[in-house]
């Protein structure tokens, strides 16, 4: 059984061989050109990164690209007269800030426009999906003297006029969920263009003052508009969703072990518990229709900013014909993982990695899982490499490790190819941006550069 893991650990083992060598040095190198089967950088100008930057990125299986981004211009000092400090509260003393959206076809064209402007707070969470049709954004801002972010959308075509942006919250605005799990809204796309945005929701001010939250969804058709957000019961709180190839739907919290699930053509989720023991850094990777891999460390997760999840062991659970294996344990107490990534391949199985740091020392670790689900040897490097992902294609991505530590933020993002052959590293720096497309064969990078944003899509 564990014969399947071979190849697989090999080319991890490849892969980061290929990243000790570009975070010794050969970054420098390959930041130019285009790099095999990366193509040369499309440049998004005007895009300017500060502390409050989100950046949201997406690739369909053509190759068209999707970058939405937040500007914000200077904090006012006085407004009417009056000061604006210690802390701004009316609506004339928040900067006007905007979303923009940029779309690079594959065919080379670049459409870049403002989708919403106005005095508001600014650190937006943005979203975006896109197929060869339609794009989708969506976003929450934070009205003056409100208890709650609204959340607005925008779609329309790749190229081609688009109607004026939308609330789309209705009396469900974003709740105020402190630390973990995460609470803005985030979208995902079916296979058959059909776009979920979930959020934590509350529905009215003294809810959303007491945290008093419900996970609530809001779907649109292609060419059509949300629909009222409505709450779902079986979502954990945070649940953020996602497709399969069959058009599943999923909400998965990474604060809970039980995920909820609504078959196709469906609107009704049901909750599926994968474990009931504590969880943190839960994951869900999905490769195909009703299968992938689900990650996490058994430890509490914290809900304060200022304290972090507690570490714990990792443990990992199979998504095969629509339901989850039991758990198996990849690492055992005393193992104090500081978080995990699952990546699902096509084959069935994949790989999970996770990361400890002992206060000197950055590990990250890796085990291949078997379609069987059967876990293999454990690989282990100083280099903060890691598998995020597989396309349908079984392409693997390898992109820098997401925690803080030793030797953390080195290195680009890496395809090794399923054909076999030298990994590809992306003529991306470190820091950069990353996305599959939901199908197909396509990766997009992208990084701040002089003058704006480079984007650089990798296709066989």
């Amino acid at each position: 059984m564990l014969r399947a893991c071979v190849p697989h650990r090999r080319a991890i083992a490849a892969v980061f061989a290929v990243a000790l060598a570009v975070s010794a040095g050969l970054l420098a190198v390959w930041a130019r050109p285009a790099v095999a089967d990366w193509s040369a950088p499309t440049v998004v100008p005007g895009v300017v990164t500060s502390v409050y930057t989100n950046l949201a990125l997406a690739v369909d299986a053509r190759g068209d690209v999707a970058v939405a981004w937040e500007s914000h211009g200077s904090w006012p000092a006085r407004w009417q007269g009056r000061p604006c400090s210690p802390a701004p509260v009316r609506a004339g003393c928040f900067p006007l800030t905007a979303v923009h959206l940029a779309v690079a076809t594959a065919s080379g064209r670049l459409v870049t426009r403002m989708l919403w402007s106005q005095r508001a707070d600014p650190g937006l969470q943005i979203s975006v999906v896109i197929n060869h049709h339609e794009v989708t954004v969506a976003w929450g801002y934070l009205n003056p003297g409100s208890a709650g972010d609204t959340v607005r959308a925008a779609y329309g075509p790749l190229v081609g006029r688009w109607a004026p942006s939308r609330a789309i919250s209705g009396r469900w605005r974003v709740g105020f969920t402190i630390g973990p799990p995460s609470w803005r809204v985030a979208l995902a796309l079916a296979p058959n263009g059909t776009v979920l945005a979930a959020w934590d929701g509350c529905s009215s001010k003294a809810r959303c003052q007491t945290m008093q939250e419900n996970v609530v969804a809001a779907w649109r058709s292609p060419g059509r508009a949300f629909t009222a957000p409505e709450p779902v019961a079986a979502a954990p709180l945070g649940g953020a969703p996602a497709f399969d190839a069959a058009g599943t739907a999923y909400l998965a919290s990474s604060c809970s072990g039980s995920v909820a699930i609504a078959p196709p053509g469906s609107r009704r989720f049901r909750p599926a518990v994968v474990t009931s023991g504590p969880v943190s850094y839960f994951k869900l990777s999905l490769s195909g229709a009703g299968q992938g891999l689900a990650a996490w460390v058994a430890g509490a997760c914290s809900y304060d900013e200022e304290v972090l999840n507690a570490p714990g062991p990792v443990l990992a659970a199979t998504l095969s014909g629509g339901s989850f294996t039991p758990a198996v344990v990849l690492a055992a107490a005393p193992t104090q993982a500081e978080d995990v990534i699952p990546a699902a391949v096509p084959a069935g199985g994949g790989s999970v990695s996770w990361f400890t740091y002992d206060g000197t020392t950055f590990t990250a670790l890796s085990v291949a899982i078997d379609a069987g689900g059967h876990p293999g040897a454990t690989v282990s490097s100083a280099n903060p490499m890691t598998e995020v992902g597989s396309d349908s294609g079984g392409d693997l991505v390898f992109a820098p490790a997401p925690v803080t530590g030793a030797g953390a933020g080195a290195g680009s993002v890496l395809v090794q190819p399923a054909s076999g052959g030298a990994a590809q590293i992306a003529p991306a720096t470190p820091g950069s941006a990353l996305a599959l497309a939901p199908s197909g064969r396509v990766v997009v990078c992208a990084w701040y550069a002089t003058g704006g944003l480079d984007v650089s899509v990798w296709r066989p």
